[in-house]
């Protein structure tokens, strides 16, 4: 009988150790997940975080997104309240700033221990550049969107101009000027333009960072330390957009744009713009039957592109590092990232998915693979400065100021580099 008891004891000793095991009875854990998507976007994260839940039902992800101008303040205050998130998705530009502050965890021992999940060598090697700060890698991407230009067919066949590929080929952003005279019309003769030909390019020092560096500036040097905007070949960058306002009127005055989208209603013949805004100009409704896109310019002195890089990060506070990594992996490199592709919000950055085929099992009608992969091409890694909020504001008031004619451009750039370095002392 006493034998009969341990045998039976054993039994269920054992069958409580398998359901342990395979999930049976295990302690529900909850991460929480921050992101600063805008509304059109959250509902993707949203699909891929309830995929997530039914793929790993033990783990239950409590998500809120924050907007982005108070997202970095409202994850350093939780953190300082001993309340900080799991997991947060980051603009590229915010890495530094977490990354100084001690948020964000190394990822180097995922990398090394977790096989068979994400792994640099498997990115680009621009991405693997580009998110290395300061020697460690904090972040995996999850969204990658060079730029590239959308266009309107109708208003380039209006003027007599074919937009094919072999018109873009060559084009530089001097040479956008010839073109886009064509395409700028005043229609009913009342002195006034009703028909832009370019928009796009933005205040901010990251939307500007691609004609900088095609005019061969730099916005900082190498270790990001210290801003370099005081130069020539800066100068001259910033000369041909002014130009393009004032001089040549093919871009719009902020006066004649203010609260418009001039590209969605036919009022604009292209726009530089990022693969995170397709899913937006997809739903124009002429968007099917007229939209396209093409190569972004070059410059005299580098043909370089700029990209929009969205990352996600593990919080360093969090109490499930292993189960947070998990989030991470599914959203960034399986069934989240899949769903974020054929939503039109990402391009593919991992060396095994950079070609045609694999771009065009999932791209919009108006897209075009051939334009992606020379987008992907171009692509050299972009600028992280530290205090990055404070920075892209002191680069917008700048550029307002020259736009308005308030300081000239070498002035304007020699405050302005003042003024970044100043904002990044000490960091």
């Amino acid at each position: 009988m006493r034998k009969f008891f341990l045998c039976l004891l054993l039994t269920v000793f054992t069958l409580v150790s398998i359901s342990s095991t395979i999930g049976y009875g295990a302690e529900k854990i909850t991460l929480k997940f921050f992101h600063y998507l805008r509304a059109q976007e959250q509902q993707v994260i949203i699909s891929a975080l309830e995929s997530f839940m039914k793929k790993y039902p033990n783990i239950e992800v409590k998500y809120e997104f924050v907007p982005e101008s108070d997202y970095i303040t409202k994850i350093l205050t939780l953190l300082a309240a001993g309340e900080a998130p799991d997991v947060i998705g980051l603009k590229d530009l915010m890495i530094p700033d977490f990354a100084l502050q001690g948020v964000l965890m190394d990822l180097d021992q995922f990398f090394k221990t977790k096989k068979g999940s994400i792994q640099p060598m498997q990115w680009i090697s621009p991405m693997r550049k580009h998110l290395t700060y300061r020697g460690k890698i904090y972040t995996v991407p999850e969204q990658f969107s060079p730029q590239v230009l959308y266009g309107n067919k109708k208003l380039f066949k209006d003027v007599g101009i074919e937009p094919t590929a072999k018109l873009f080929e060559d084009l530089t952003w001097e040479g956008l000027i010839p073109l886009g005279q064509k395409l700028t019309r005043d229609t009913n003769g009342d002195g006034k333009i009703d028909i832009f030909a370019f928009g796009g390019v933005g205040g901010r020092y990251d939307d500007r960072s691609a004609i900088i560096w095609n005019y061969g500036g730099q916005l900082m040097d190498p270790n990001f330390t210290k801003w370099t905007l005081d130069t020539p070949q800066v100068a001259k960058a910033y000369q041909v957009l002014l130009d393009m306002i004032h001089k040549h009127h093919i871009i719009p005055t902020p006066e004649e744009s203010a609260g418009v989208d001039l590209f969605s209603i036919e009022k604009m013949a292209l726009v530089y713009s990022n693969r995170y805004n397709g899913p937006y100009y997809a739903s124009f409704n002429w968007a099917n039957d007229r939209m396209f896109i093409a190569r972004a310019p070059k410059g005299p002195v580098n043909d370089r592109n700029r990209t929009s890089c969205r990352v996600m990060g593990v919080v360093k506070t969090t109490k499930h590092p292993d189960e947070a990594w998990k989030l991470v992996c599914y959203l960034t490199n399986e069934e989240g990232y899949q769903l974020q592709a054929k939503a039109g919000r990402t391009l593919p950055y991992r060396t095994d998915q950079v070609n045609k085929k694999f771009l065009e099992g999932w791209m919009m009608p108006f897209e075009d693979a051939d334009v992606y992969l020379n987008a992907i091409s171009r692509w050299h890694g972009g600028v992280l400065p530290p205090n990055s909020d404070v920075c892209r504001k002191l680069t917008i008031d700048a550029w307002d100021a020259m736009v308005l004619k308030k300081i000239g451009v070498k002035e304007g750039l020699k405050k302005l580099n003042d003024d970044l370095n100043k904002a990044i002392k000490g960091w």
